[in-house]
């Protein structure tokens, strides 16, 4: 049994063990909540400074610090402003070297994705499919509707993209 092990067990059987020790359980939980920040920090500093490369979506928001990008994508402003976001959108197709994907087949965006991209190992871009991205707002472009109705979407440059990850959506 490891000594954290048999501290957890000591805490959850018999608190007063302990605090026949002088060791008290808040004094545990602040070391605990220590070793975990200080583990995140780590994580956080290797991803930034590029000594673990990113794998998910979640270590991309940690590495690149994206906002949400769904006021961009439901009203992108006429100038981009070359601003890291993240969301989820389903691709629906490929367009040159442009990805097309929506929200609800109402609201598009154009996503980027070349070499620099990371996309997760065995992870497949497929149309139809919802994805999380982060990158950054490049620029705007314009296109026609079947409708006729010319409309301005917002063009990201991809950093990651990814499963759809529930956490894009806020």
């Amino acid at each position: 049994m490891t000594i954290s092990k048999l501290i957890k067990f000591c805490l959850l059987s018999a608190p007063g063990f302990l605090l026949s020790f002088g060791v008290h359980a808040g004094d545990m939980n602040a070391d605990l909540v220590a070793q975990k920040q200080a583990a995140q920090h780590i994580r956080v500093v290797d991803l930034q400074s590029n000594e673990k490369p990113v794998t998910s979506f979640e270590g991309a928001r940690t590495k690149w610090r994206p906002t949400s990008g769904q006021s961009i994508i439901l009203s992108p402003p006429f100038e981009p402003d070359q601003k890291i976001y993240y969301y989820s959108i389903e691709l629906e197709r490929k367009i040159g070297d442009a990805y097309v994907g929506s929200i609800g087949k109402i609201h598009y965006a154009f996503l980027i994705i070349d070499k620099n991209s990371v996309i997760p190992n065995g992870y497949t871009l497929r149309a139809n499919a919802p994805s999380s991205f982060v990158g950054k707002f490049v620029k705007t472009t314009e296109y026609t509707t079947v409708g006729g109705e010319r409309r301005i979407a917002p063009v990201f440059q991809i950093f990651y993209i990814g499963p759809m990850d529930l956490n894009a959506l806020y």
